[in-house]
């Protein structure tokens, strides 16, 4: 598979919402309680979700700054990350299955995954923005490349 496969971009649609930070907030807004309303062992449970509340945040962060997805005549291209450099091109040829994988709070704030199966390999676009309306938009890029539609599940 190579890196860097030359294509022709067609549109880039994936974009991180801020939304998707709501969860992050609300856990560090329990952990803040919970370290001034208590003493002891729980306060120090507090402070251990807070901290825990940061590391998400900072990954959460870094996806919604370093997410690249093109979508080309030929497949999809994905880069994101910063230390752990995901750098994928999965052809439109080889995607067998695609699905959304949405939690409850990712339905009511518009975010979800995109998983895209391949032959060889799979890749997950998570966290983004209206990811039906992306997973329409690689469908769309496959049917005009291919003709032939991998069935999606959602």
């Amino acid at each position: 598979m190579p890196k860097n496969p030359p294509i022709s971009p067609v549109q880039s649609a994936a974009r991180v919402p801020l939304t998707v930070f709501a969860s992050s907030f609300l856990l560090f807004l329990c952990g803040v309680l919970i370290l001034v309303f208590f003493r002891g062992f729980i306060a120090l449970l507090g402070l251990v979700i807070i901290v825990l509340s940061m590391i998400d945040v900072s990954s959460l962060l870094t996806l919604k700054i370093t997410l690249h997805s093109t979508l080309s005549d030929k497949g999809v291209f994905i880069k994101y990350g910063f230390t752990r450099r995901v750098d994928d091109f999965l052809p439109f040829d080889e995607i067998q299955n695609m699905r959304i994988k949405q939690s409850w709070l990712g339905k009511k704030l518009g975010y979800g995954s995109v998983i895209l199966l391949g032959k060889r390999f799979g890749v997950s676009i998570q966290y983004i923005e209206y990811p039906e309306k992306y997973l329409q938009e690689i469908q769309s890029s496959l049917l005009a490349s291919t003709n032939t539609q991998p069935t999606p599940h959602t």
